[in-house]
């Protein structure tokens, strides 16, 4: 066999091996559970800075009624326009043909060329 000198014993020898082999497993549990903490810490700002945006983004009551009050405003607006257009078109048009009033007769007979 092998008659070499030996510094340590076996026994020593497995006792530092598995020593060292509970360091090194305690420290991988120590830093997994502090990365967990972390990435969970930063979900949470993540998701709670989200939240927070989308709440104070969301219009209150009176930026709700004022909208509203705008929209029909506009739409009002808009109903008035075309009866305007309505009214300035019966005005310009014959009752009777629904052409158009022509106030003198002698021009737009020379535009056909009669």
């Amino acid at each position: 066999m092998n008659n070499t000198p030996r510094l340590i014993e076996n026994s020593v020898k497995n006792y530092l091996y598995y020593s060292l082999q509970k360091c090194h497993e305690n420290r991988v549990k120590i830093y997994s559970v502090a990365l967990n903490i972390i990435v969970f810490i930063g979900f949470v700002v993540v998701f709670g800075t989200t939240l927070y945006f989308c709440w104070k983004r969301k219009p209150n009551k009176i930026d709700l009624e004022r909208k509203r009050v705008k929209e029909q405003e506009l739409v009002l607006e808009k109903i008035r326009y075309f009866q305007q257009v309505k009214q300035h078109q019966k005005e310009t048009m014959n009752s009777l043909t629904n052409l158009p009033m022509t106030s003198n007769l002698a021009e737009s007979l020379r535009e056909f060329g009669i």
